[in-house]
């Protein structure tokens, strides 16, 4: 199983958590987590990225998947409508013991990030002779 660390909501800190959000540049980014019989899988859209423009690192038991633009250069034009974010998209999902940490593998088509997270084979239970 692996589990997804997101922001919880706690009421009597909304006005706060509302201008938090206003100003500040980093969104959550919204996955897909499922999985089959030998792997675990993490999808994202990211279209308009580059691979250059996304991280995915390993952090205590974690992933944590983070991706930028490049700022764009604003200083010779008037800008009469921005509505494309322009920030970091971020989320951190921790993983349980039965992921693979050594089998990780990550794929970027068509503006779709695909994270394959291998499982551990489960261990084989076997009895034990009594002497």
């Amino acid at each position: 199983m692996i589990y997804v660390t997101k922001n919880y909501r706690i009421p009597m800190f909304d006005e706060i958590n509302s201008f938090y959000k206003q100003n500040n540049s980093t969104k959550e980014m919204e996955i897909d987590l499922f999985g089959d019989e030998k792997n675990y899988y993490i999808k994202t859209n990211l279209p308009g990225y580059s691979k250059d423009e996304i991280s995915i690192s390993f952090d205590e038991n974690a992933i944590v998947i983070m991706a930028e633009h490049s700022k764009e250069n604003k200083e010779n034009s008037n800008v009469y409508i921005k509505e494309r974010y322009s920030g970091i998209y971020k989320t951190k999902i921790a993983l349980t013991q039965n992921c693979d940490r050594d089998n990780i593998e990550a794929n970027l088509e068509n503006g779709v990030l695909t994270i394959k997270i291998g499982k551990r084979a489960k261990a084989q239970k076997r009895k034990i002779a009594i002497n």
